[in-house]
């Protein structure tokens, strides 16, 4: 599971593009084919860092949804997941585990 880095040290946020190439990362089902739509959400959270840092709000209304459907495609949201899962919660995720802690205890 990725670990959110929090601060970065030359802005003092997150920093959006940085988060998506983690994401994907952690990704096990991402197949070559999906090459595209990741270089595609990292040039969108790009942009929306770029419009951040410029003030360009606009921009970021506009982009922003942009990136959460390619991140929706490419099963990197939670709801994204639960369906890839068939509706079911992946064995692997934390809220897994904690429901599976409860029936034990």
């Amino acid at each position: 599971m990725a670990t959110v880095t929090r601060f970065d040290q030359t802005h003092d946020r997150v920093n959006l593009e940085q988060e998506v190439i983690k994401s994907v990362a952690d990704m096990q089902w991402i197949e070559p084919s999906d090459g595209a739509a990741i270089a595609l959400a990292c040039r969108y959270a790009r942009w929306i860092e770029i419009a951040t840092c410029t003030n360009l709000g606009r921009a970021v209304e506009q982009i922003g949804p942009r990136l959460e459907a390619v991140l929706i495609e490419l099963g990197a949201t939670p709801a994204a997941r639960l369906k890839i899962a068939g509706g079911r919660t992946p064995v692997n995720s934390r809220l897994a585990e904690l429901r599976e802690a409860r029936r034990g205890a």
